[in-house]
């Protein structure tokens, strides 16, 4: 006849079978932590390459001296090289060219300086085709308003020159007068021009906005933002961003960062990954914040 198992024994086989069962559910979070990492990173890791790839396409297109920070709070501005820069500049904004215009050969970006137009309060523009009805497709809120033409070569100055805080702006404001030359407004008078210019339709500013999914009271850490890029305002006749057209570029928005060194723009985005199912693993401390960078030239 078998021994029959004695209590102490039957305790100690179901305290190792506990410990093995621990230790292999152990192993089971771990390995489905890393796997739902890796996705993870992978997933949002490609939403933060396509969304930077969005932004450096306008920055490559952008007049380099009217690129700045501003600050939200108090509407300050600075150089994106500026020493100063810090957290509380959140606000990326700038001036593009019409790159499409110029693309389709509606404007040249040349001045015939010499021409009796250009020397008689208008600027002639040879090998132009201007052509009103595409500034107007591109830029439907301010149809028949000035377009902006800026000079290369000339020393702008970033806290003056564009309108970005006050009416004051160094480069002239001009309206299509026929094929080939613009009218431009008489508070250009006597300021400095050259032969090669931009057109400009709009600015562009890439703003963090709070979203409506972050709790009141929670955490800095865990707040959610979006990002949003405002457009079709103009500056130069006084606009701000906040009055313009606007498109959510990315949500669950954690960290945008941005700086200029010698001439390149870098860029940092932190995107936080918001599916409903991670919100087990979120809450026991692991966080699915994946950050990229860009550098723009």
């Amino acid at each position: 006849m078998k021994k029959a198992f004695t209590l102490i024994e039957l305790i100690l086989v179901i305290v190792i079978l506990a410990i093995v069962a621990g230790m292999t559910l152990n192993l089971v979070f771990v390995i489905y932590k890393n796997y739902v990492q890796s996705e993870s990173i992978s997933r949002v890791g490609s939403q933060a390459d396509i969304i930077l790839d969005q932004i450096s396409k306008r920055l490559e297109y952008r007049i380099r001296s009217s690129d700045i920070a501003r600050n939200s709070s108090d509407n300050s501005i600075l150089n994106l090289n500026d020493s100063g820069l810090n957290s509380s500049y959140n606000i990326l904004e700038f001036i593009p060219y019409s790159y499409e215009a110029f693309d389709l050969g509606v404007y040249s970006g040349i001045v015939d300086m010499d021409n009796s137009n250009t020397t008689n309060g208008s600027i002639e523009t040879p090998g132009s085709n201007l052509d009103t009805s595409l500034f107007d497709q591109i830029s439907p809120r301010n149809k028949n308003k000035e377009l902006a033409m800026i000079f290369r070569g000339v020393n702008y100055n970033v806290d003056s020159s564009f309108g970005y805080t006050g009416a004051n702006v160094d480069f002239a404001k001009v309206k299509v007068k026929d094929l080939t030359h613009f009218n431009h407004d008489r508070s250009f008078v006597g300021k400095q021009m050259s032969e090669q210019y931009y057109l400009a339709h709009t600015a562009y500013a890439i703003v963090v906005t709070p979203n409506e999914s972050t709790r009141p009271g929670e955490s800095v850490a865990n707040k959610d933002f979006d990002l949003t890029l405002y457009y079709d305002y103009r500056p130069w006749l006084g606009e701000r961003y906040d009055k313009g057209s606007s498109t959510v570029l990315a949500r669950h928005v954690s960290m945008f960062k941005f700086k200029e060194e010698n001439g390149m723009v870098f860029l940092k985005l932190c995107l936080r990954d918001n599916q409903k199912q991670r919100s087990s693993l979120s809450q026991s401390g692991f966080d699915f914040n994946v950050c990229r960078t860009k550098a723009v030239f």
